[in-house]
Order: C-alpha cells, then structure tokens, then sequence
C-alpha cells in the first residue's frame, strides 16, 4: 500500500522534477489536469507528503542501484515541491528539513548539508520565484490565503470547542 501510494504520487514529482529543471526552474510545476492534486498547492503538499514514504520505501531496498534511484526521485521531488511556486509548501518543506536536521542522529552533517545546499538552490531559482515567495509577508492582502488562514482558525477552534463530534452534528448553529 504504502508502494502504491508514493509511487504514484512520487511520478508526478519525478515528472516535475525533471520539468523543473530542464527549463532552469523558470516554470510552475503542476499537478495532472483534473485530479485532486491539479493545483501547484495540493501538488506541492502532496509530494511533501510523500517524501518521508520514499524514505521508508528507500530503508527496505538492498540494492545499491535502488538506494540511489530512490534518492534521485527524492531529489526530483524536492525540486518538484520548490518549482510549484507554492508559499505554503515552500514553508511546510523549510518546517520539515528544520525538524529532519533536529531528529537526526547526524544533526551536524545535516545542517552542513541544508545550509551548503539551499544558497546553491536560491541561485538558480529565477527572480519571479523570489516575488511570490515575497508575498508572504503581504499575506494579509491575499483572498487565498485569508481563506486558508480562516479555515484553520475554524477546525481549529471545533477542535477545541467541540473536541468529540468536531464539525460533526449542528456545525453551523
């Protein structure tokens, strides 16, 4: 199960990848037409979603040549989640290196390795990526993410107020 559902989301991400980089990073890559996944947003959590899958996937390969294409798909991702343009995935893929570096055993060559390796990055992504990135503090000004941000407050308040039926029965009383 877990093969099924990291592969065929991983596809789309090795796709991206591969989009991504044989343009110099200049497109947004998107999900396929359609599906649940369509938008640069859902695509971009997706994949973020994924990745530790492909890890685990990656820690029951024997093979040397398996190891590497998993790490390759998993690279192809990662460039797949930057290239979306998404500013929520971008943060969500910033939280989860942090934490990856701070729960690994080789914390030290972890962060040598994210900070070597994300001005590497930034200089290849093109100037308009910088621009939408740029927006994030200007979120208070954007529709969608107001709409993100309420939704959030809303859960999280059934949550709090409501912990067992949450949303469930009368929600909008």
């Amino acid at each position: 199960l877990v093969w099924v559902i990291a592969t065929s989301i991983a596809f789309y991400g090795v796709k991206g990848g591969i989009f991504a980089l044989r343009t110099g990073l200049q497109w947004e890559v998107r999900g396929p037409p359609g599906s649940f996944i369509a938008g640069n947003n859902e695509i971009g959590f997706a994949l973020l979603l994924v990745l530790p899958l492909l890890r685990f996937i990656q820690l029951q390969l024997h093979k040397r040549w398996q190891k590497h294409a998993m790490t390759g798909a998993m690279v192809l991702c990662l460039f797949s989640i930057v290239t979306t343009y998404s500013r929520g995935a971008f943060l969500a893929l910033a939280v989860a290196a942090l934490y990856l570096v701070w729960k690994s055993r080789k914390r030290s060559t972890m962060l040598l390795l994210l900070v070597l390796v994300t001005p590497l990055l930034f200089t290849m992504l093109p100037e308009k990526w910088f621009d939408r990135m740029g927006t994030i503090h200007t979120y208070e000004e954007d529709k969608s993410a107001m709409g993100r941000i309420n939704s959030w407050w809303f859960a999280w308040n059934l949550a709090v107020d409501r912990p067992i039926l949450g949303g469930g029965f009368n929600t909008f009383r």
